[in-house]
């Protein structure tokens, strides 16, 4: 795990973002919480991005 972080949109909905890496590769997701009336966290987005590679 490289970097985690999150942006609360309004309170209740947070997008949230970790770049993974594994030697070179490096791995990108997102994707988007909400929470219901329940109190539960639903997933309503997902975007991965991957294959690039990391130079230094």
């Amino acid at each position: 795990m490289r970097r985690v972080g999150h942006y609360e949109v309004r309170p209740g909905v947070y997008e949230v973002f970790a770049r993974v890496g594994a030697g070179p590769a490096l791995r990108a997701l997102a994707f988007r919480l909400h929470r219901g009336e329940d109190e539960r966290w639903r997933c309503t987005a997902v975007e991965v991005d991957g294959g690039s590679r990391h130079r230094a």
